[in-house]
């Protein structure tokens, strides 16, 4: 500050930062600025970016352009603030095709979940990049959001709107299954430990659910169905532990499609739960 007019005492001068009359420095947070020489009086706590060479100087304020860039924290200029924010808004509309593949959730390509690759990858990032807790914070409540009733509807439709059904090879058993109910992001946790499961995704996209009971005289998968056709079947297992496993194991629908399985567990990731696939029966 070269000049200034007025009579008014005044500790908050340029860029709206207190100034300490005692030191002739301006308190920046993390640290002290001197204005008579440009400069920081302590090094910079922040590493820099090494992809912008003038962020790795120690000692220099806002970037050496206090005409366009502040540097309120002490530690980078506003400007790079702004270019941070302008990423993570790119990033929260970008289309990410493969990000499934980082949870290795592969042989699911439907354009219409793009919305839960995109927040299940950057939550990923986030966390592998040290982005801090802002970006966390923000993916986190963006997935969260997914897995709310109505939008985790419209990522099933997603997963499963392209898959075609399949008639069941035998329809002796058509009564309605014991303990019959369709699992969603909010009743997930129902599922009990030590208990396999039946499991089929109907033609309405709906992931239903029936204890199978005895592995050669239990219930059927027609029994969840009605006869209906289905676009998956197979079994459900939680261990003790609360590990799920799941299969494409249905002598009724063994005609389903090969990635069905792959599509039941991206199911259970959009609902938070990793289920790993095996290959035989429970």
């Amino acid at each position: 500050m070269l000049n200034q007019t007025g009579t008014t005492i005044n500790d908050y001068l340029f860029a709206g930062e207190q100034f300490d009359r005692n030191l002739g420095q301006s308190y920046l947070r993390a640290r002290y600025y001197d204005p008579t020489i440009g400069r920081f009086t302590q090094m910079d706590t922040w590493m820099g970016n090494s992809s912008d060479p003038v962020t790795l100087h120690k000692y220099l304020y806002a970037n050496a352009n206090p005409v366009m860039f502040t540097d309120p924290t002490g530690n980078f200029g506003l400007s790079e603030v702004s270019v941070v924010n302008n990423i993570v808004g790119v990033l929260a509309n970008m289309q990410v095709n493969n990000a499934f593949n980082v949870f290795e959730i592969r042989g699911v390509d439907d354009p219409n979940i793009d919305s839960a690759r995109t927040a299940t990858f950057l939550l990923s990032l986030a966390s592998i990049s040290g982005a801090g807790k802002s970006l966390s914070n923000i993916v986190s409540r963006t997935f969260s959001s997914l897995k709310s009733g109505a939008r985790f509807k419209t990522l099933s439709r997603g997963l499963f709107g392209s898959v075609a059904s399949v008639k069941p090879r035998s329809l002796d058993k058509l009564s309605p299954a014991i303990g019959k109910f369709t699992i969603t992001a909010s009743n997930i946790g129902s599922l009990t430990q030590g208990v396999v499961y039946n499991y089929v995704i109907t033609e309405s996209n709906k992931l239903v659910v029936s204890p199978r009971g005895n592995k050669k005289s239990g219930q059927k998968h027609t029994q969840l169905t009605g006869g209906a056709p289905a676009k998956a079947a197979g079994e459900i297992f939680v261990n003790s532990k609360g590990a799920v496993s799941i299969n494409n194991q249905s002598g009724r629908y063994r005609a389903q499609n090969g990635s069905s399985v792959k599509r039941v567990k991206a199911m259970f990731s959009l609902m938070g739960i990793s289920a790993k696939i095996v290959g035989g029966a429970f």
